[in-house]
């Protein structure tokens, strides 16, 4: 569904969006990535990495529909000028970075093809209840599976699991050389990674000083809307092989991770947070193209 909403958005307003697809999960399902604006600064957003948090999506397609419709009738919008913030920096969405494990958490094991399905069964300890879910289909958690710092990244799961397998291998998996590849094609200012549970903002990866300056000013700007709190550090995190501590190491650009909704264990975000999840949400994004404009 979210795909044929892209592709009507992209068929209606060629001029000032782009649909293009990165790669294909595990299963073979696109990976989309969805431009807009005409600005030549570009910024870099995408959610649904893990399965289970699949309102990341909702959120971001929220924010595509919702920052299209106000920038092709130039009005203002969260007190945005949005036709001169887009003009000046685009916003490139990728709204479900992990299909396959989206729609086994959605649906169960009827969309997962062979031969999968008992291998993901294990993974998920023999349980077909997949609301925990977190991985790809080969589970491997994807947010493991970058690399920085992964062959130092400890963790006690070592072969295929609902959660915190880092893989065989750094960039082992299609959904990661997807998303690595399509950053390494541009210059984004800023990233930022959508999850779903805790209502905090992890942006801290061993920056310079100044670096941290920079960055935290961004953090705190969307804290102001948000209320979600930093994760402060005194050094790198305990492991790594996450996709904005990646950006952040290798680009020396503020990637942020925002959670957005109340922690709520090991299951999909209720459906009852939404609202409150799209009122703080609704002009992050627009927020940080203006704040990327700047440097």
């Amino acid at each position: 569904m979210y795909a044929y909403q892209l592709s009507v958005l992209a068929a209606m307003y060629p001029k000032q969006t782009q649909r293009i697809k990165i790669g294909e999960s595990v299963q073979g399902r696109a990976i989309y990535a969805f431009k807009l604006g005409t600005g030549k600064k570009e910024i870099y957003m995408d959610a649904s990495t893990h399965a289970r948090e699949h309102m990341t999506t909702n959120v971001l397609m929220k924010m595509i529909d919702t920052y299209t419709k106000a920038y092709t009738t130039q009005n203002k919008l969260y007190n945005y000028d949005v036709k001169k913030v887009l003009n000046t920096t685009s916003i490139w969405f990728v709204p479900m970075v992990n299909p396959d494990g989206v729609m086994l958490v959605q649906q169960g094991l009827k969309s997962v093809q062979e031969p999968y399905k008992q291998k993901v069964l294990k993974a998920n300890d023999g349980s077909k209840n997949f609301a925990r879910y977190k991985s790809n289909i080969r589970g491997v958690d994807l947010n493991r599976n970058y690399n920085v710092a992964w062959k130092t990244t400890s963790t006690s799961i070592k072969k295929p699991y609902y959660k915190a397998y880092k893989g065989p291998s750094a960039v082992s998996e299609p959904e990661t050389k997807a998303m690595v590849s399509f950053v390494k094609k541009h210059s984004f200012k800023t990233y930022l990674a959508y999850h779903s549970s805790g209502q905090l903002q992890y942006w801290y990866y061993n920056q310079s000083v100044k670096q941290k300056k920079r960055d935290y000013y961004l953090v705190r700007k969307i804290y102001n809307v948000t209320k979600y709190n930093p994760v402060t550090s005194t050094g790198i995190a305990n492991g790594s092989g996450a996709g904005q501590d990646w950006f952040v190491s290798t680009f020396k650009r503020p990637g942020i991770t925002i959670e957005i909704a109340p922690y709520v264990g090991e299951t999909t975000v209720p459906h009852k947070y939404w609202s409150s999840v799209w009122n703080k949400n609704k002009s992050v994004g627009l927020l940080a193209a203006k704040e990327a404009a700047g440097r």
